[in-house]
């Protein structure tokens, strides 16, 4: 009896909808895309109102195909080519975060406050969240800071003078342009900066911006030794936990004070030294990128004001279609609770984000024995003295000679024997290719290098040029190298000995790092640097490395 009451409610609800139907009851519509889909013969009534009939069903043999139709309208239509190639490209534009494949950052748990992990941690590498640290029991900044703790320590009466602290997420807000130096040597107009400035007194700050909820995102931060404040030294004392207790040569690390608003996040960059986040306040949200896909990150070019940042801002709202290549990148996060210490390695890229208003205390470090290698200026080989065509040339000579015994090593998993011979750690590890087997270059490999070092560094930068064209350049470009190829501007004796005593130098020091991919990361900088000072102007640069070679 129960049994035949269901089947005549379910009768009685099919005839209801067949004759009140509603349209997504006639067309099956797809509320979410506005498109029909059917199988087969259409069931909505054939006629002229442009509802799919039996004539738009394409069957093949015993099965149906899909048949689509936009019904967004009001009125249904089949689906064009063009239409599907537009809902492609639509699907293909999501926003690189959902592509983006992230691993779970390791996690390691302290048990001995006397130990030392410092060491172990550089050696592997890898990024690490340490729990249950000894900064847990030894500072006071876990048990007391919080933005009313500074509201309170820093009163209007001690903070009269404004800081400035930085926008971070406000899309569409327009700043000016202004004249934005990256060194003293190099001026890049018309830049903006990668964040937007404020004035305010840090009492302001703390007890009003960045401690509640509001719509607008911010952060600051500050170096304890421009803060010269004695009570939040005193919170963050000790620091020799950052210390390497073997490394007799490394010196205090250097720590700053950082706070933010909710969702403020911090551009995708990276640094030359090892550096960690220790969350004392509320939660953050950081995702990592080893050097490997940072390579992959569109970074600005070393000589421009934003370098060691990448281009690709901000994340979450990246598309295939702006970046070729962002959906093949491979993350790690990291979720920081209060009292997590992040040990992130150098070169590693970060992004930060802040998912509560929180305050967090960042460390950077020069434990590494290499400390040439992140001391990146120590390498920069100076082409000043030499007249615009040898310039040319000696550019060129430097960067064949630094790029292709590197990439050389990377293609074939040999090394490469340096010209200045080999160091007594390198003799002791063997394995070097011995001068009488001297490989020979294959030109190939550098140009594939440098063809995609523009795209990646050049191929998405806003245009600075004002007064003249690309084409223009590239022309002018290419006219100078061959100029300085085919004419007498060569290089005197004790020119290309210095230059190649230099460029030899740095190789042995780039051969200290076990990591290729560090040492690609740090190649792509140095060619930067030479290419400007051998066209002597960054809008030549690309065209430079796109020409010359």
């Amino acid at each position: 009896m129960i049994g035949l009451v269901v089947l005549c409610l379910i009768f009685g609800q099919v005839v209801l909808s067949h004759v009140t139907g509603t349209e997504e009851d006639q067309f099956g519509v797809n509320q979410e895309t506005g498109t029909f889909e059917t199988l087969g013969v259409a069931s909505a009534k054939p006629g002229s109102d442009g509802a799919p009939d039996d004539e738009d069903a394409e069957i093949v043999g015993d099965n149906a195909k899909l048949t689509e139709f936009d019904c967004s309208g009001g009125k249904c239509r089949k689906l064009t080519k063009e239409d599907k190639q537009r809902r492609n490209a639509a699907n293909a534009n999501k926003r690189s975060l959902d592509k983006i494949q992230f691993d779970t950052v390791r996690r390691l748990l302290q048990t001995n406050d006397e130990g030392n992990m410092i060491a172990d941690l550089e050696r592997e590498s890898v990024p690490t969240v340490v729990q249950n640290s000894a900064l847990l029991r030894q500072w006071a900044a876990f048990e007391d800071w919080d933005f009313e703790y500074f509201a309170n320590l820093w009163t209007l009466h001690h903070a009269m003078s404004p800081i400035f602290v930085t926008n971070s997420t406000v899309p569409g807000m327009k700043t000016d342009l202004f004249l934005y130096m990256n060194t003293s040597e190099t001026a890049w107009p018309n830049v903006p900066k990668p964040y937007y400035e404020t004035a305010m007194n840090l009492g302001t700050f703390f007890s009003g911006q960045c401690g509640k909820e509001t719509p607008e995102t911010w952060w600051w931060t500050k170096p304890f030794i421009a803060l010269k404040d004695e009570q939040v030294e005193a919170d963050t004392t000790p620091v020799s936990w950052f210390l390497d207790p073997q490394n007799k040569n490394a010196s205090n690390p250097i720590l700053s004070l950082v706070t933010g608003s909710r969702m403020a996040t911090l551009q995708l960059h990276y640094e030359h030294e090892d550096s960690f986040i220790v969350q004392v306040h509320r939660k953050q949200q950081i995702l990592l990128f080893s050097p490997e896909q940072m390579r992959q990150m569109y970074l600005y070019p070393w000589i421009h004001p934003h370098r060691r940042r990448s281009q690709v801002t901000p994340l979450a709202d990246a598309t295939e279609s702006q970046f070729e290549g962002i959906s093949k990148i491979r993350g790690i996060e990291a979720m920081l609770e209060p009292g997590d210490v992040l040990y992130i390695p150098r070169f590693w890229g970060h992004h930060i984000i802040n998912y509560e208003p929180g305050i967090s205390v960042q460390v950077n470090t020069n434990n590494r024995r290499d400390k040439d290698v992140h001391n990146f200026r120590n390498q920069l080989i100076s082409l000043a003295h030499l007249t615009p065509h040898q310039r040319y040339t000696a550019g060129k000579y430097a960067i064949k000679r630094i790029a292709e015994p590197i990439l050389y090593e990377i293609v074939n998993n040999v090394k490469v024997r340096s010209p200045l011979g080999l160091t007594p750690e390198e003799e002791a590890a063997g394995d070097y290719i011995t001068e009488p087997e001297l490989p020979v270059y294959e030109r190939k490999h550098l140009i594939k290098f440098l063809k995609d070092h523009v795209k990646q560094r050049y191929s998405k930068l806003p245009s600075y040029l004002e007064d003249i064209s690309q084409k223009d350049i590239n022309l002018e470009v290419k006219g100078t190298c061959r100029h300085a190829r085919e004419s007498m501007h060569q290089l005197e004796g004790k020119d290309l000995l210095r230059l190649a005593m230099g460029l030899d130098s740095t190789v042995r020091v780039w051969k200290r790092i076990p990591d290729q991919n560090v040492r690609l990361l740090i190649l792509h900088d140095w060619v930067d640097f030479i290419a400007w000072q051998a066209t002597g102007d960054f809008r030549k640069v690309s065209a430079f490395l796109s020409r010359c070679f």
